[in-house]
């Protein structure tokens, strides 16, 4: 388990490590790319910009990588991968801040309108996103923690395509999984919702019309919330079945959940940008 998990941290690291220069790249190179790249709006309101904040993002990504990497000697875990988009979450928002302070001085380079009616407003779709994740989480962490004392020492904790376990833990590295877990992806929520609440122009994007945007942005936040309940429901099932024997849905039914959903979401997502695709311009 233990070489399994190095693997997958060596991996990890390879990718950010492969991001962080494929970004640096893009930020010499200097055009708008659409979707690669720092896809944060301030970036956007020039070229200076959209170089100088592709390039820190890029160096950022290598360091996060390789402090990961050196830290992962003596903490070679799969806490350590299930904790770590939360420093870089911590990394991405204050690039935010800084472009978005060098974008005041700027300007966004769009039409007054556009700038100055949405962008203000902000996505109101964040706030029940939240809601219905913290309503989701509580809910779910309350179960497993009530749930605790009953749970043999040994608990299955991944099961395979037909629901049969095949991968076990105590359930002190369960219960303390669950939570980081919930940790992490309430993070991204936050995070998200933060932008889309306080900081909409983040969402900014030249090559996108702006009611194409909302709406993307709008299908991002309905399917976190969805994802969240699931992800809920999901911890819940495993104590579920270590208590009864039996999951709390069918298997089949299971993998829709995760599956159907994602689909329909890419295809809305992608339908939009196809629709409200423009020609960037970036002075």
């Amino acid at each position: 388990m233990t070489d399994q998990v190095g693997l997958v941290l060596e991996i990890y690291v390879a990718i950010f490590v492969i991001a962080g220069l494929v970004t640096i790249l893009i930020g010499i190179y200097g055009k708008v790319i659409p979707f690669i790249g720092l896809r944060i709006g301030y970036a956007y309101v020039s070229k200076r910009l959209w170089r100088k904040y592709n390039i820190i993002t890029g160096i950022a990504s290598i360091i996060y990588a390789l402090i990961l990497y050196i830290i992962s000697m003596w903490f070679n875990d799969i806490l350590l991968i299930m904790v770590s988009p939360l420093p870089y979450l911590a990394i991405l928002l204050i690039i935010v801040f800084m472009a978005e302070r060098e974008a005041e001085r700027e300007s966004l380079k769009t039409p007054q309108e556009t700038r100055g009616i949405e962008f203000s407003k902000g996505f109101r779709t964040a706030i029940p996103a939240v809601i219905i994740s913290l309503i989701a989480y509580v809910s779910s962490i309350s179960y497993i923690v009530l749930s605790y004392p009953l749970l043999p020492d040994k608990v299955a904790s991944h099961f395979g395509p037909g629901g049969q376990p095949n991968g076990f833990m105590t359930k002190d590295a369960l219960l303390l999984t669950s939570i980081l877990a919930i940790l992490v992806l309430v993070g991204i929520t936050f995070f998200l919702s933060y932008l889309g609440l306080r900081k909409p122009e983040a969402f900014y994007k030249p090559y996108m019309k702006w009611d194409a945007i909302m709406k993307t942005v709008d299908a991002m936040f309905v399917f976190l919330a969805y994802v969240n309940v699931v992800v809920s429901l999901a911890l819940a099932d495993t104590i579920y079945y270590n208590l009864q024997g039996r999951h709390i849905l069918p298997a089949g039914i299971a993998v829709y959940l995760f599956g159907l959903p994602l689909i329909v979401f890419l295809a809305v997502t992608f339908y939009y940008v196809a629709k409200g695709y423009q020609k960037p311009h970036l002075a």
